[in-house]
């Protein structure tokens, strides 16, 4: 989940592209993938938007972000030409601007002080709204114990919101050791020790409902000068080739469940977003399934990274559960090591958003 690509010819500043992200997806079990689309890149894609496998497009989205761009402004149509509807509402914190002179902490500091105020206060207030307004909620980066409990409170009281956590919250950045030795490539944000045990209670209570990959494929360039500048590196950190593998060796360890990482992973996605005939094995789905060795224990290392980036911040670090196999709508696209899908196999993945 969460996910952003680009194709070849696009000027932005994601360094995935379509092709090259499809076969990294296909070599590590995704077997769909939706697209994210920020606020600031949404002229420059809007006229790929039925071309693309946008959810939002499907459900009719609202999103808004304090990066000065309302949901009311940036809404997509819903389907057939119906009008736009706030079905789902996506909340993206801002980077820091109020902090630059404020605070004279570290970057990575800065978003975690005073015990994460900045995340909390702002899922507090999108859970008011959301209360007042009766859409559904969808919360990212879920990173604080605090914000577990404001949401589980909510999810108690019959609101209608669901969340999600990234990679980095519970295997990179709760770990202070790897920001000091990898600066900006570890960053996405820094999640204080503290907040582990509650963020594993509420992935495990599913308070909070899917994992999301969050992948930023950033180049070396655009994180390296954040040694001199934090502010200026890009956040967030390449995840999909190794995040399989990093909830697998969790539940091998009895961190949570085998069980609850395919659905948090698999069935609680597709069922949030509506994604037909997706997320679990039954008669008439697709047959997208994905076949892992659990006791292969493996190292990352920058050589095998298969994204245009080169490189990942979990290099040297060993993971068990590798995936062997695996198979779109019945089709074998990746085995024994080598992507083996046909160029133009992949289909738009359909939604149909929950009422």
């Amino acid at each position: 989940m969460m996910t952003t690509m680009r194709q070849p010819d696009q000027r932005l500043a994601i360094s995935a592209d379509v092709e090259e992200g499809k076969r990294n997806l296909d070599a590590h079990g995704y077997t769909i993938h939706p697209d994210f689309v920020s606020p600031a890149m949404l002229d420059a894609l809007r006229e790929r938007l039925d071309e693309q496998s946008l959810l939002e497009r499907e459900a009719g989205v609202a999103s808004i972000s304090s990066t000065g761009h309302a949901g009311a402004d940036r809404r997509f149509g819903g389907k057939d030409g119906a009008p736009p509807i706030a079905q789902t509402v996506t909340f993206l914190p801002n980077k820091g601007a109020p902090f630059r002179e404020a605070m004279h902490h570290p970057l990575a500091k800065a978003y975690a002080a005073h015990d994460g105020v900045i995340w909390e206060t702002a899922i507090a207030t999108l859970l008011r709204l959301q209360k007042a307004a009766g859409c559904h909620l969808h919360i990212l980066h879920t990173q604080t114990s605090g914000s577990v409990d404001l949401i589980r409170k909510a999810k108690a009281e019959g609101q209608k919101v669901t969340c999600e956590i990234n990679p980095w919250a519970l295997f990179l950045g709760c770990d202070w050791s790897s920001i000091q030795r990898l600066g900006s490539y570890a960053l996405s944000y820094w999640v204080p020790e503290k907040n582990v045990p509650g963020l594993w209670e509420g992935l495990n209570d599913r308070t909070i409902d899917i994992v999301a990959t969050d992948h930023a494929p950033h180049t070396r360039e655009e994180k390296e000068i954040g040694w001199t500048d934090g502010w200026k590196a890009h956040t967030g950190t390449p995840s999909t080739q190794f995040y399989v593998s990093m909830f697998l060796t969790a539940a091998l360890e009895g961190k949570i469940p085998l069980e609850r990482v395919v659905d948090a992973c698999s069935t609680r996605p597709a069922r949030i977003f509506g994604v037909e005939k997706k997320g679990d094995v039954l008669p008439g789905h697709h047959a997208d399934l994905v076949l892992v060795d659990l006791e292969k224990e493996y190292e990352i290392k920058d050589a095998d990274v298969l994204s245009l980036t080169g490189w990942s911040p979990y290099a040297g670090r060993k993971f068990r559960g590798k995936t062997v196999r695996t198979l779109v709508r019945g089709r074998t696209v990746y085995k024994d090591g080598k992507v083996v899908g046909e160029k133009g196999w992949g289909r738009q993945a359909r939604a149909q958003y929950p009422s």
